[in-house]
């Protein structure tokens, strides 16, 4: 391949001091046949400042719990040994299962639950991420969210539920509607 790089991903690429460069002097899609990064260090409750650039800067960008604070974790400096200590093996647990769990930000909005007929809306975090199915595109920006404990990968769904048309004269009507999910580690059930 002439020295070209195969594939490069990143996790939290360049800090923010990097922001307005250009693209030759940071992390971009020309870096690699396929470049792929993770961002979570956007903020970090908005107290202490950016550890990343908050652009795309690869063919896929996935934003782990939008990119800002990630549930479950704590900043202190042992919470910051703990995670360089334990980073291999908590990225294990969220990709483990290789289950295709990223969608476009519309879907943290309750609007869209599908990949599109030619999987374009998500994509696979961590190795097999390069199965993407439009290598063409760059800067595709997909989101994930955790859960604060292993296991961490979380599934998402959404409901859609409607109850009749509204009239203008009359009063709306009141009710309760039970959720209840059934899976193979137990159910959970909720009113709204």
């Amino acid at each position: 391949m002439g020295g070209y790089v195969c594939r490069i991903t990143a996790l939290d690429p360049a800090p923010k001091e990097f922001f307005e460069v250009e693209n030759n002097e940071k992390l971009d899609p020309s870096d690699a046949e396929f470049v792929d990064a993770i961002h979570t260090g956007l903020s970090l409750l908005n107290i202490l400042p950016s550890i990343a650039i908050p652009q795309p800067v690869g063919h896929l960008d996935f934003y782990v719990n939008e990119g800002f604070h990630q549930t479950g974790c704590y900043i202190t400096l042992a919470s910051i040994w703990d995670v360089n200590n334990n980073l291999e093996e908590d990225l294990i647990d969220i990709v483990g299962n290789e289950v295709t769990y990223n969608f476009n930000v519309r879907v943290f909005q309750g609007e869209c639950s599908s990949c599109g007929s030619n999987s374009s809306s998500c994509g696979l975090l961590g190795p097999r991420a390069i199965e993407y199915t439009d290598k063409s595109r760059e800067n595709v920006v997909l989101f994930i969210k955790t859960a604060a404990e292993s296991p961490f990968c979380v599934q998402h769904y959404v409901v859609s539920i409607s109850t009749g048309i509204i009239v203008q004269d009359e009063s709306p009507s009141g009710g309760v509607i039970t959720f209840e999910v059934i899976g193979n580690t137990g159910y959970f059930t909720d009113k709204a």
